[in-house]
């Protein structure tokens, strides 16, 4: 979820409220720097009136693994996960949201909705994130609903922000806070090694690269490269 400035209980309580209502709108950004090899993600919920509440910060793994893919999938994760902190909070019994991406690969995924996704299937990129949002849409139950929508990206450099339309708007703050995540302190930077995430239970490395999709070739690849040597 990265960084979070933490707002007053008034803010998050007009949050809780705008979810209840399905008027709630999150919206995150993916940023992948090569040649520094880092990589960022930013994320916010807003409700109607204004009140919001947002993180940015890093994404860590391997250069290999750390793709805009996983970028942008980690920004939804902080939206998705800062719904069920307040839905669990306010022990909200329902509520919608509307969330927008820029990345049309995770918007397709997202809109085709997790329930299918099996550990076993290790193809897809960044299995981790979506165990995770997997385990997050179970907790939160079948009364919580959320429509997926891409956003086109960078619009500001055509239209002056105050024109444009809310989740653009935020799109483009979004696009800043992940550049703003690169200047965080040390222990906010990117890091190469992940974490077994707790949705996932169990992970695969390789030294000290985890295994985030293509699991099968990978392994099969490493055991014949040692098997050469």
């Amino acid at each position: 979820m990265g960084h979070i400035q933490w707002p007053d209980e008034d803010v998050t309580r007009c949050l809780a409220e705008a979810i209840r209502q399905g008027k709630a709108v999150g919206v995150s950004d993916g940023s992948v720097r090569t040649k520094a090899d880092m990589a960022s993600h930013a994320w916010i919920l807003q409700a109607p009136d204004g009140s919001e509440i947002g993180g940015f910060g890093p994404v860590d793994g391997t250069s290999q693994t750390r793709t805009i893919h996983r970028a942008e999938l980690q920004g939804q994760t902080g939206v998705f996960f800062m719904v069920a902190l307040i839905f669990q909070f306010y022990s909200l019994v329902s509520g919608h949201i509307t969330a927008y991406c820029d990345n049309k690969s995770v918007v397709t995924k997202s809109q085709k909705g997790w329930d299918m996704l099996r550990l076993r299937h290790t193809k897809g990129p960044d299995t981790d994130l979506q165990t995770t949002l997997r385990n997050i849409f179970q907790n939160l139950g079948r009364k919580f609903t959320y429509k997926e929508h891409w956003v086109k990206g960078h619009q500001d450099e055509d239209t002056p922000l105050c024109n444009l339309p809310q989740e653009v708007a935020l799109n483009v703050r979004m696009d800043a806070d992940t550049k703003a995540a690169y200047e965080l302190p040390y222990e906010w930077q990117t890091m190469g090694c992940v974490p077994v995430l707790p949705a996932e239970q169990c992970a695969v490395y390789i030294g000290n690269q985890k295994l985030t999709s293509k699991l099968y070739p990978t392994l099969l690849e490493k055991w014949h490269e040692d098997a050469a040597n």
